[in-house]
């Protein structure tokens, strides 16, 4: 014997459908709006954690490259200020070569 679907059933699966394609439609355009895959930890709570240990990660390479570039600016500070010592030495040698030589003769 073939069973019946009645005029309800069908209605109530519709219904059902088209729940279903809002909330997922909502899902799309929190997406697209955020640009974020996984926006709350119960979405994808493995997915968030691996997101949040990203970010994590990055923040820290972030902080090294901060780090990184203020010693290089010393750095070359550092060998500016040796290159002007150096020149000044260099003259100061000449200067005495100078002066030693005026003495004898």
């Amino acid at each position: 014997m073939a069973g019946r679907i009645s005029t309800n059933q069908i209605f109530e699966r519709a219904q059902g459908n088209i729940s279903n394609a809002r909330e997922r439609e909502l899902n799309s355009s929190e997406k697209a709006a955020t640009g974020k895959e996984v926006v709350r930890p119960s979405q994808d709570p493995a997915g968030y954690m691996v997101a949040s240990n990203i970010k994590d990660d990055l923040s820290v390479l972030n902080t090294n490259m901060k780090n990184a570039n203020a010693a290089i600016k010393v750095l070359d500070m550092t060998e500016n200020i040796f290159a002007s010592l150096q020149d000044t030495m260099q003259r100061v040698g000449e200067l005495c070569v100078a002066a030693s030589g005026e003495g004898v003769g």
